[in-house]
C-alpha cells in the first residue's frame, strides 16, 4: 500500500512539474521564419512569431518590407490557430485558421492545413 501511495506522489509531482505542450512549441517558434516559395513569385515572406502574436512581412528586391498581416495565435494539439482582425484577406483566408505542424525543429518549420484544400508550408528559421 505505501509504494502505491509513493507511486501516486511521484506520478502527481512529474505532472505539475512538467512544462505544457502548447508552451514549448510557442518557445520553439519564436522568432522569424522565411517560407519557400517555389516558384518564387519575386518576393520573400517571413513569418515572425512572439510569445502570442504572428506577423507576416514580404521583401520585395530582398529589401523593401510590406506589413501583410497581424494578429494572434496559439498552440493546442500540435496546430497552431491565428486569430485577429489583422489576419482577415478578402477572398481566401489564407493566413487567418488552423495549421497543423508536421515538423518543427530549431532550424525548419512544416505546416499543413486543408480547410482550404491542401496547403503546404515550409520555413527555414532566420
Amino acid at each position: 500500500m505505501r509504494s502505491f501511495i509513493l507511486s501516486f506522489f511521484a506520478l502527481v509531482v512529474i505532472a505539475f512539474a512538467s512544462p505544457s505542450c502548447g508552451y514549448g512549441v510557442t518557445k520553439q517558434l519564436t522568432g522569424s521564419w522565411e517560407m519557400f516559395l517555389i516558384p518564387s513569385p519575386g518576393f520573400r515572406e517571413v513569418w515572425t512569431f512572439t510569445e502570442n502574436e504572428i506577423e507576416v512581412v514580404r521583401y520585395t528586391n530582398d529589401t523593401v518590407p510590406y506589413p501583410l498581416k497581424k494578429g494572434t495565435y496559439t498552440v493546442k494539439n500540435n496546430t497552431i490557430t491565428t486569430n485577429g482582425p489583422g489576419m482577415v484577406s478578402k477572398g481566401g483566408e489564407y493566413y487567418l485558421g488552423n495549421f497543423q505542424i508536421k515538423s518543427l525543429t530549431g532550424s525548419e518549420l512544416v505546416l499543413v492545413r486543408t480547410d482550404l484544400g491542401l496547403q503546404y508550408y515550409e520555413f527555414a528559421k532566420k
